[in-house]
C-alpha cells in the first residue's frame, strides 16, 4: 500500500524523530482563498523541501516507542531499479514491545522511515500490502489525500481459511495423501473447478469467494501459493492470529498435517468470533465499512486499486464485488476511486502479464493535478529490464510488450496496428 498525505505536519514531526529535519520551505502551508479552484482539483503540486542533519536522538522520548537506527545512508549505498537511490535518513524502531500472556513470547511493532535528504514534498506509507490502504480508506479516510492499493487482501481472515480448504481439496486428489505437491492427478479438472468456484463450510454455504480462471494460474506464484503457503503460512495465521485462542504450539511441528486436519466449519467461524482479544479477526483485520467511502469522497480524497486476475491468495473476483458495491452506493464513485485489474499478473507481480506501471506517479496526477487516470501503460519485464526480468513471459513476446491496464468494467481490446504496443489498444466495456 502506498498513501499521499495531506497532513504536512506529520512529515515535520516525522522528520524530527530521525535526527534530520525539514528546512523550512518543506514545512506546512497554508491554503488561502485564492487557491480554491486548486482544491476543486487536488490538493496542488506537492512543495519540496530539503533535510538538514540536527542533534542525535538522545533527546528523544515517546511512551512505549524506542528507536533502534538512525542512520544517514549515502546516494550510493543502496539502488532502485538499478538507479541509486538519493542519500537520506534510515531510521527503524520499535512500539509497544511486551511478553504476551498467552505463550510467554516477546512481541512489538516493528517500523522503519527513510527520509530523503532532498524531498519530494509527499508522505508516502507503505504496509502491509493493499489490506492496510483498504482499511485507512475506510477507518482514515480524512488523513490521507490518496490511497493506493495493490492486491487488496482487506478479507484476509476468509482468504486465509479458504487456503487451508483448498489444500484439504487438492490432498483428496494426491498421489501421496498428506503432500498436496503430488495432487494434480486425473480427476485434477474437477478439483480445479472446486477451487475456483470458492472455498464452502459442510453446509455449503461460501467462506470467501470465486477466483477468475486465467491463464496465469500456471505461474510459479499461484503454485507456491496453492501448494505450499497454503500449508505452511496459512495455518499458522489461522492457528495463532485468526482464532479466538491460539492453537497449540505443537502443531509448528506438523503445520501440514495440522492444516490438512483442520476443522474448517469451526475455521470459518472462528474468524468472526472476539475470544480471548475481545475483538474478532474479521474485525480488527478488515474495513469495518468496506463500501461506504463518503468520509473519503467528502475529503476530496483519491483512490485507486490494482490487482493481478491470477492473484492465488487474494481473489480478483472479491475485488470487483466490492468496486461494484462501491459503485452501488456511490453514483459518482468513479469520480474518486477507480479500479485496475491486470490480465495473467499473480500476487503483486510476475505471471504471463506486463506487471510494471506506474500507479503511484498516475496518483499523484490524479491528487495533485486533477487527472484521473482514464487508463495505465503497463510493460512485460523483459531482457535488460531495469527492474527484474519475469522470468514467465512467452518467448514470442516482445521483451518491452505494453498493454493498456483499464478501469473496471473496461478492458483493453485491440484496434490495429502493431499488437506489442499499448497505442493499438482502447479502453471500452466488455472483455477484452
Amino acid at each position: 500500500m502506498s498513501t499521499v498525505t495531506r497532513m504536512m505536519t506529520v512529515l515535520a514531526a516525522t522528520a524530527l524523530l530521525s535526527g534530520c529535519a525539514l528546512s523550512a520551505e518543506g514545512e506546512d502551508r497554508e491554503v488561502s482563498a485564492d487557491a480554491e479552484e486548486e482544491a476543486a482539483v487536488g490538493v496542488g503540486p506537492a512543495e519540496p523541501g530539503t533535510l538538514e542533519t540536527r542533534e542525535e536522538l538522545s533527546t528523544f522520548d515517546f511512551e512505549a516507542t524506542q528507536i533502534r537506527q538512525a542512520e544517514l545512508i549515502p546516494e550510493s549505498e543502496e539502488e532502485n531499479a538499478g538507479e541509486p537511490v538519493g542519500e537520506h535518513c534510515l531510521v527503524s524502531g520499535e512500539m509497544n514491545e511486551r511478553t504476551s500472556d498467552a505463550d510467554g513470547e516477546r512481541y512489538a511493532i516493528g517500523f522503519e522511515m527513510r527520509l530523503p535528504a532532498d524531498w519530494a514534498g509527499r508522505f508516502l506509507h507503505q504496509a502491509n500490502g493493499g489490506r492496510h490502504a483498504m482499511v485507512a480508506a475506510s477507518r482514515s479516510a480524512d488523513e490521507y489525500d490518496g490511497f493506493l492499493a495493490v492486491a487488496p487482501g482487506f478479507n484476509l481472515p476468509q482468504a486465509a481459511v479458504a487456503q487451508i480448504w483448498g489444500a484439504q481439496q487438492w490432498d483428496q486428489v494426491a498421489e501421496e495423501p498428506g503432500d498436496i505437491t503430488t495432487a494434480l492427478s486425473a480427476e485434477e479438472r474437477e478439483v480445479v473447478a472446486d477451487v475456483h468456484a470458492g472455498a464452502v463450510d459442510s453446509a455449503g454455504d461460501p467462506i470467501y469467494t470465486s477466483f477468475p480462471f486465467d491463464p496465469g494460474i500456471t505461474n510459479e506464484d499461484w503454485g507456491w501459493w496453492t501448494f505450499e503457503a497454503s500449508v505452511m503460512l496459512d495455518p499458522m495465521a489461522v492457528g495463532f492470529v485468526f482464532s479466538p485462542e491460539p492453537a497449540d504450539p505443537a502443531v509448528l511441528e506438523d503445520l501440514p498435517g495440522y492444516a490438512l486436519e483442520m476443522d474448517i466449519d469451526e475455521a470459518a467461524a472462528g474468524i468472526s468470533d472476539e475470544g480471548i482479544a475481545g475483538e474478532s479477526a474479521m474485525e480488527f483485520m478488515t474495513p469495518p465499512a468496506p463500501y461506504d467511502l463518503s468520509e473519503l469522497e467528502a475529503a476530496g480524497s483519491k483512490m485507486m486499486v490494482v490487482h493481478g486476475a491470477s492473484d492465488a491468495v487474494f481473489s480478483a473476483d472479491d475485488t470487483a464485488r466490492w468496486y461494484r458495491e462501491v459503485e452501488s452506493q456511490h453514483e459518482d464513485a468513479r469520480d474518486f476511486v477507480r479500479y485496475f485489474q491486470v490480465p495473467g499478473m499473480a500476487h503483486v507481480e510476475d505471471g504471463v502479464a506486463t506487471d510494471q506501471f506506474d500507479g503511484l506517479g498516475a496518483l499523484v496526477d490524479w491528487v495533485e493535478h486533477g487527472e484521473a487516470p482514464e487508463h495505465m501503460e503497463a510493460t512485460a519485464r523483459g531482457e535488460g529490464n531495469p527492474g527484474g526480468v519475469n522470468e514467465e513471459l512467452p518467448d514470442d513476446w516482445a521483451a518491452d510488450r505494453t498493454r493498456l491496464l483499464c478501469p473496471y468494467p473496461e478492458a483493453a481490446h485491440y484496434e490495429e496496428g502493431d499488437p506489442e504496443d499499448a497505442a493499438s489498444f482502447s479502453c471500452r466495456q466488455g472483455s477484452g
